[in-house]
């Protein structure tokens, strides 16, 4: 009883204790490898390598999830990222931490990563039910964490470099994956039986893209995640090129800050008004309003009114993320909700960098103002998009689930 009673409260801890390990990660080893090297090429490479080790592992892990069950995978990816991290700095004081040594076990923690916050995502369904909370009020909760993760991750690892420098710092992001696994273990409810079908695991992780794209809804959902997340993921690379010349550092941190506590306001505000509101609805003005803020921050107006723009665009966007949950999980059953979690995360991984290569041309050719404008429009034929799919028809809401085709897939 302790246990269902904690369910929520176990996977929203839990979540925003990994998410803030890995912000904490993403910031520590580049900077530990662009102060050792002073290069920024092998710091960006640090980020490549984890990119590249997250989309295959997404694919695989997908199958693991519905096998082993959710609890397990997520305590399990939280323990082998913590011995992944705490690695770096066990190496560098025995023998020296070189280049090789840091992308191999960037590339394994970012494997064990993306299963392991799949897994949390795919587990909300059942707590939900045994916390007796409504799905899509754990689904903002969910995200909003998520987004405070994204910002406490960054302030705690430049708090720890200050103090007792990069490599020291590792060891809070070590600290934070154990007490995550520790919790998730303890508090999430346990699994039902795992269904089991015919295929081998190469087939069931196939069965996962089959399932993504004969289902219309969760092909709507894919392809707009994608979509999505192809022209939001520069809006910091942009925003980098416009203000890094100028020597703004503290600019550029104040406007991410921004985006990402707006959005932490916008997910949690959805969860409360949710139940109210059609998912297409949702979608086509939280996309809408955001091209609108990017237009408008294209502009670059000065400082404290480029942050006000960006904390409303951040208000905006934090209801999307969860209307997608929210979609997805009403769309499947429970046998097959891991590999479409899965799935649909590493289509969306998939378009962020091309997004990232896409910006990086358009910045050489036309500058921060026209990459923006990209950035927009991109953003306003994501809203236009979920205004016009079929899968996202009028009255589908996060909340409530449809009939599923996710059966068939298994057979």
């Amino acid at each position: 009883m302790t246990r269902r009673r904690g369910a929520g409260a176990g996977l929203l801890t839990a979540t925003g204790l990994s998410v803030t390990a890995n912000a904490m990660v993403a910031v520590l080893v580049p900077w530990l490898v662009l102060s050792r090297t002073g290069s920024a090429a092998q710091a960006g490479l640090v980020g490549a390598v984890a990119l590249a080790a997250a989309v295959p592992a997404l694919l695989l892990g997908g199958p693991l999830i519905d096998r082993w069950g959710r609890r397990r995978v997520a305590t399990v990816a939280d323990l082998l990222s913590a011995a992944s991290v705490a690695a770096l700095p066990l190496i560098d004081t025995i023998v020296g931490l070189s280049l090789v040594a840091t992308l191999a076990l960037v590339g394994l923690g970012a494997a064990f990563d993306g299963p392991g916050g799949a897994a949390r995502e795919a587990s909300r369904p059942g707590v939900a039910t045994a916390a007796g909370l409504p799905l899509h009020v754990l689904n903002s909760r969910g995200e909003a964490l998520e987004g405070a993760g994204g910002i406490a991750g960054p302030a705690l690892a430049g708090a720890g470099i200050a103090a007792v420098g990069a490599t020291g710092s590792l060891w809070v992001a070590t600290v934070l994956f154990l007490v995550a696994a520790a919790v998730t273990w303890w508090l999430l409810p346990p699994d039902p039986a795992p269904a089991r079908g015919r295929e081998g695991f190469g087939g069931t992780a196939l069965s996962g893209l089959r399932t993504v794209w004969r289902d219309r809804t969760l092909r709507a959902v894919a392809l707009l995640g994608a979509a999505a997340m192809a022209f939001y993921a520069p809006f910091t690379l942009v925003l980098i090129a416009h203000l890094a010349p100028q020597g703004r550092g503290a600019a550029l941190g104040l406007v991410s800050a921004c985006v990402a506590g707006g959005a932490v306001v916008g997910a949690l505000a959805y969860g409360a008004v949710a139940d109210r509101l059609s998912s297409r609805t949702v979608l086509v003005w939280s996309l809408a309003l955001a091209a609108a803020g990017f237009a408008a921050m294209a502009t670059f107006p000065p400082v404290p009114v480029l942050a006000g723009i960006a904390g409303v665009t951040g208000l905006a966007v934090g209801p999307v993320n969860p209307v997608l949950a929210g979609l997805m999980q009403s769309r499947c059953d429970e046998g097959m909700r891991g590999r479409v979690v899965s799935t649909t995360w590493s289509l969306s991984l998939v378009a962020a960098p091309l997004g990232m290569l896409g910006a990086g041309l358009l910045l050489d050719a036309s500058g921060p103002s026209g990459a923006m404008v990209v950035v927009a429009v991109g953003v306003l034929a994501a809203a236009t998009y979920a205004a016009l799919a079929p899968g996202l028809r009028p009255g589908t809401s996060t909340g409530k689930a449809r009939p599923s085709r996710c059966e068939k897939a298994l057979a």
